[in-house]
């Protein structure tokens, strides 16, 4: 569960974010591995080729009210920090307790 405008929420894998993203990609896999941390993962999806104003309109019609511009920016600033210090550990993280909720809703969901 992610905590949001007021209450926990779950992340809902509608598709929502297909239909109204200006680009081609899988905005809501990619979502995902930037709450993870999978710097791999967010290359892959192509965390390079967005900016945070490309999900204004996702994050307006995402029915889980994630404040996804505020999420690809943390993961664009780790991604340049790492890139600027040259490290394969990202230098700063999102908060803690935000990813383990995140890690036991995605394991309660494979269930």
């Amino acid at each position: 569960m992610l905590v949001s405008r007021g209450g926990e929420r779950h992340m809902i894998m509608s598709g929502e974010y297909d239909r109204v993203l200006p680009m081609d990609i899988y905005g809501e896999y990619l979502i995902k591995s930037i709450i993870a941390g999978n710097i791999d993962s967010q290359e892959q999806l192509g965390i390079y080729e967005v900016s945070p104003e490309d999900f204004a309109l996702a994050e307006f019609v995402d029915s889980s009210k994630l404040p996804l511009q505020k999420i690809v920016r943390e993961g664009l600033d780790i991604l340049r920090k790492r890139e600027f210090i040259g490290s394969d550990e990202p230098t700063i993280t999102f908060n803690y307790s935000f990813q383990i909720k995140f890690l036991r809703m995605l394991s309660a969901v494979s269930r």
